[in-house]
């Protein structure tokens, strides 16, 4: 019987070692855990070249710019405030001489895949007879037109326009042929 109770101790003395090893084990991940969360938490181990602690930055925000007012507004003495100007529509055409022909002149408008051109109608800035297959006229045109498309038509129903996309140059729209 003494072998048996001798064996029991033994094993549970061994039993208690694993215990042990087993909690220590854990308590030494727990510590591990918890120095490197540190480590981390503090931005963590590289280089920097500074040492000791760092004091954070505070971001020090612009202040904004001050409101101006109508009144504060100063434009050079030289500062241009018209939104147009005086454009010459130059065009002539001898083969409409002596026949019934008129012109618009429009801001807006597309090409057809036919290369017919659309003009928009409500974008029209002028419609005028042509007298001989000419025209020479001032007509005022805002900054933001760089080009116009230019139709004429005929008394003839079954002729299509003349249409042409101008540039206007130098202050003047100028079609000859």
């Amino acid at each position: 019987m003494e072998f048996i109770n001798e064996k029991i101790i033994n094993e549970k003395i061994i039993n208690e070692k694993i215990i042990n090893e087993k909690v220590t084990n854990i308590v030494f991940g727990l510590f591990m855990i918890a120095v490197f969360s540190q480590i981390i938490a503090c931005g963590g181990g590289g280089g920097g070249g500074e040492s000791g602690t760092s004091q954070p930055t505070s971001v020090v925000p612009e202040p904004p710019p001050p409101v101006l007012q109508t009144k504060d507004l100063v434009a050079p003495d030289n500062f241009d405030y018209e939104t147009s100007s005086e454009v010459t529509v130059d065009i002539k055409l001898p083969e409409l001489s002596g026949r019934r022909a008129f012109v618009s002149l429009f801001s807006q408008y597309a090409r057809h895949e036919n290369n017919q051109w659309r003009p928009d109608f409500g974008s029209r800035l002028m419609m005028e007879k042509l007298r001989e297959g000419e025209i020479n006229r001032s007509i005022k045109l805002t900054h933001d037109i760089d080009k116009v498309l230019v139709q004429i038509w005929t008394d003839n129903k079954n002729d299509p326009p003349y249409s042409k996309e101008i540039t206007v140059d130098n202050a003047t729209l100028f079609w000859r042929q």
